[in-house]
């Protein structure tokens, strides 16, 4: 009984201790994440998944678009979610965060039903439509053709960027590469 009161007592001093450490200078409390209780599962899941997607030179415009394609893919395939657990360092993880609570009911739909879109990071110069995705469109993405791009049927997220940075919004940079669809807020 003594070994566990003097366990317990230990483990109190440690919570109590952590804000007080410091490494180089900063306290390790900031140093971590900490998802609050208040933020759903979803909500943590989705911000993840959008930090270890993009890359620090996304506008805000771009990143709401990425979040609205994980998020209608989240609704449709919960599995392909499965592997997001580290954070890529870049840009402003608050602001995902704060996007993903704005954008909470955010789906595409296609025919009244969540439509997964297929996206990746550079296209090899346009995109196409397929059986399997019908509201793809044949787009040009000429901003991927120097970067020697993989993906073909599907969305490529740095033509997106590159759309929110000519001054498009979410919306009208998704529908440069998907059709016969309602983006859903």
């Amino acid at each position: 009984m003594k070994s566990k009161i003097v366990g317990f007592l230990f483990i109190l001093l440690i919570l109590v201790m952590i804000p007080m450490i410091n490494i180089n200078g900063r306290s390790v409390k900031s140093a971590v994440t900490v998802f609050s209780d208040t933020q759903s599962p979803e909500v943590s899941l989705i911000a993840r998944k959008t930090a270890q997607t993009i890359d620090s030179g996304f506008t805000d415009e771009a990143v709401k678009a990425v979040i609205i394609i994980l998020q209608t893919n989240y609704k449709c395939d919960k599995s392909m979610f499965a592997d997001t657990k580290a954070v890529k360092k870049g840009y402003d993880y608050s602001k995902i965060e704060k996007y993903v609570k704005e954008l909470k009911s955010a789906c595409i739909l296609y025919k009244g039903k969540a439509a997964p879109v297929p996206y990746f990071m550079y296209s090899k110069g346009s995109t196409s439509a397929g059986k399997k995705y019908p509201y793809l469109r044949n787009a040009a993405s000429p901003w991927d053709t120097l970067r020697g791009g993989s993906g073909s049927q599907g969305v490529s997220l740095n033509g997106i960027n590159e759309l929110c940075k000519l001054g498009l919004s979410c919306k009208e940079a998704l529908s440069h590469y998907l059709r016969d669809v309602t983006i859903r807020n």
